[in-house]
């Protein structure tokens, strides 16, 4: 009785509706540089599921690459502490590919494949969570 008691406490934990998954990257991270380029991601995680906003702007507000009305620019897949995402640049509406890293509670992005059109989004920056 005493092992069928344990079994049935192990498979219960097995199948509770706790998620494995921690959500490191959901909240709002930004970046700038001393140039006055920046950067803002606004995450949402779900489990393994990530999707969110971007806004750079650059050359003083020059050239701003956003999202139009707060609308989803990028989603992608959570492995581990990374994600690759595929988003949209605001600027010109073309596709690119990035890879998001958690790395000493900030965010390395990385993009590993380039808008084919114009595009103002950092090649590589290391975003802080912004405090509330």
């Amino acid at each position: 009785m005493k092992m069928l008691f344990l079994f049935i406490c192990f498979l219960s934990s097995c199948f509770s509706s706790n998620s494995k998954y921690t959500e490191v990257f959901k909240g709002i991270w930004e970046w700038d540089d001393s140039h006055g380029n920046t950067f803002e991601l606004v995450v949402f995680q779900k489990e393994d599921s990530i999707k969110g906003t971007h806004c750079a702007v650059f050359y003083n507000g020059e050239k701003i690459d956003c999202s139009y009305k707060e609308e989803i620019t990028f989603n992608g897949i959570v492995l581990n502490n990374t994600a690759d995402v595929y988003f949209i640049s605001g600027f010109s509406n073309s596709r690119g590919k990035a890879k998001l890293s958690i790395i000493n509670n900030s965010i390395k992005w990385e993009i590993i494949q380039p808008p084919k059109e114009e595009y103002y989004l950092p090649k590589k920056a290391i975003l802080n969570q912004k405090v509330k």
